[in-house]
């Protein structure tokens, strides 16, 4: 495949995962705030969510700009971090005895199942658009 072939899958790959992390984030906020979560753990994903959209944006900067891609990268890195940290805390909050109650199971679902997937599709996003830099500088180079 062409180089520039590559590069157009990449960036309709690219862009649309910007677009899915950004909406999720937001549809994230908003079931927290209809399940009734508890106040801290709103408030700390509420951050994380924000903070992983403002990175997201800064991330597209980085990657069209072809420069500060390592602090976007130590920014995602953190952002799971505090996810799997976050994860722990909320798992201790809502277990009994090592287990999810099933009352508790619809809340403990959105909360890690969202944070989790958002860390996970923030870390391919990041790699992809390591990824569009490289082909770019590799267009250069010919």
């Amino acid at each position: 495949m062409e180089i520039s072939l590559k590069k157009a899958l990449y960036n309709i790959g690219y862009y649309c995962l910007c677009a899915i992390i950004i909406a999720f984030s937001i549809m994230f906020m908003v079931a927290m705030t209809r399940t009734g979560v508890a106040m801290y753990q709103q408030i700390v994903y509420y951050i994380w969510a924000i903070l992983l959209i403002l990175n997201v944006i800064f991330d597209i900067i980085a990657t069209n700009n072809s420069a500060m891609k390592f602090i976007s990268g130590l920014i995602f890195y953190a952002l799971v971090f505090l996810c799997i940290v976050m994860g722990i805390i909320v798992y201790a909050g809502m277990s009994t005895n090592g287990l999810i109650l099933i009352d508790n199971s619809t809340l403990f679902s959105i909360v890690i199942g969202f944070s989790v997937a958002l860390s996970i599709a923030s870390i391919i996003l990041f790699w992809q658009g390591e990824r569009l830099i490289e082909i770019k500088q590799e267009r250069k180079t010919r």
